[in-house]
């Protein structure tokens, strides 16, 4: 696809990596992680060692991916944005099959998507070339969560949209040579970095480093790497390589380059000075490289972005000598500044019962209005001794008693409860435990 009067070349490369990135051939037989490189001319996401950089194969068969764009690595899943078929495809992140087509953004306004970013609360943030949108998309059904009009503020969103460390979500524009940020709570979107300021001309993809806190975008028409603050003042131009695409940082915060019109990939130091080549020009057939993404091991501790910690909240009443209450999961805000109130949604998770045994010992029962959770049981205990239990103990189990933390033991080592009661019929309920790998997310 052309992005402009002049021609720019493909969009998009990729890179995903499953190996311990090093920056010297000394690290190759500690590498743990492959590369990804996307492909948009050569309609496939290519993988490499990103140690040795030796090509190990292709995501799809000889069917391809229609103008492989931008890639999200989740705890298991690697989505992959397809610019021609206008459809976000799903692979295995153990071993890179493919899993299926996700959703066909067509269905949801969205011809020809390009951008692809995984949210803090674990959903997709999908953009295209020719839609002034963003449409956020839930990572288990497809299904749109909620839609963002950009108006008249960018031109060409291209592939590498980032979170920002205050949580709004930094769009680039290409013909529009503008970076956009957008409040996934309240929905304002305001503009980041101005048109054509700093040198920044066509920018592609955006990195966010935080070690340094600061923001890597690749400016094609410039043929520059351009580091901003993290709140969109320009700090320098640290890279001058001919139309860079793709961007990434391996493990040591050094900085991955993909040069579009020769297709291939190269290391650079935080500092900006070339450490070598990583993959040669058209390697394993790449052609029209643009987007460059560095993921480690399935559900690596180093990925966050669908975590697997879940909390559940509600106010319980008496009935029949137990705790009853319909519990909720909150969704919607994001963590720091950009925490808006108006913005959290409270979705019904079904109903829980805790029953108390005796002074320290409880039943804690479930039914979830979610098929991934289901229905159970299992036995709790004080976490603790504490007044409550004391207090049980001089004059029996009441409600009173069930006041304090309660988890499940060691073979249910990260859930429990905490309870603190309200009144003699009411007592407030928080839950913490995990999803389930068929629910990552609640919706």
């Amino acid at each position: 696809m052309f992005r402009s009067p002049s021609y720019r070349g493909p969009p998009t490369v990729l890179v995903v990596a499953l190996c311990l990135l090093v920056s010297s051939a000394s690290r190759a037989q500690d590498c743990a992680e492959t590369l990804l490189v996307s492909g948009f001319t050569s309609n496939n996401v290519h993988v490499f060692d990103d140690c040795a950089g030796d090509f190990r194969g292709t995501l799809a068969d000889t069917s391809g991916i229609g103008g492989a764009q931008a890639i999200g690595a989740g705890r298991r899943v690697v989505y992959v944005a397809s610019e021609k078929s206008g459809q976000i495809l799903q692979f295995d992140r153990a071993s890179l099959a493919p899993i299926g087509v996700l959703v066909n953004m067509r269905d949801l306004g969205i011809s020809s998507p390009t951008a692809l970013a995984l949210g803090p609360d674990g959903d997709l943030y999908v953009g295209g070339f020719s839609s002034p949108v963003i449409v956020r998309v839930d990572p288990q059904t497809g299904a749109e969560v909620r839609r963002y009009n950009l108006g008249d503020h960018i031109s060409g969103v291209e592939a590498g949209a980032t979170f920002n460390a205050d949580g709004r979500l930094l769009i680039p524009g290409f013909d529009s040579g503008n970076v956009l940020a957008l409040s996934v709570g309240s929905g304002q979107v305001v503009e980041w970095v101005g048109a054509n300021r700093v040198g920044l001309e066509g920018p592609r993809v955006l990195v966010r480093d935080d070690a340094r806190q600061r923001i890597l975008v690749s400016s094609w028409g410039s043929n520059q790497v351009i580091a901003f603050n993290f709140n969109g003042t320009f700090i320098r131009t640290l890279i001058f390589q001919r139309r860079p695409s793709g961007l990434a940082l391996d493990l040591e915060g050094n900085i991955l380059v993909a040069s579009e019109d020769s297709s291939r990939v190269v290391r650079y130091s935080p500092a900006g000075v070339e450490l070598g080549e990583v993959t040669g020009a058209n390697a394993g057939g790449l052609a029209g490289a643009t987007f460059l993404a560095l993921v480690g091991p399935e559900g690596s501790a180093d990925d966050l972005s669908q975590p697997d910690q879940l909390w559940l909240v509600g106010v319980a009443t008496l009935n029949a000598g137990a705790l009853v209450a319909d519990m909720l999961v909150t969704d919607g805000a994001s963590f720091g500044a950009d925490f808006d109130p108006t913005a959290v949604q409270r979705i019904p998770w079904g109903r829980v019962n805790v029953e108390l045994l005796a002074c320290n010992r409880a039943v804690y029962r479930w039914e979830s209005d979610n098929p991934a959770y289901g229905s159970g049981e299992f036995e709790l205990v004080r976490v603790a001794p504490n007044r409550a239990e004391g207090h049980c103990e001089r004059e029996g189990v009441s409600i009173d008693a069930a006041g304090g933390a309660w988890f499940g033991g060691p073979q249910r080592d990260g859930e429990g409860l905490l309870i603190d009661v309200l009144n003699d019929a009411q007592a407030l309920i928080t839950i913490y435990s995990y999803r389930p790998a068929a629910a990552t997310f609640v919706r």
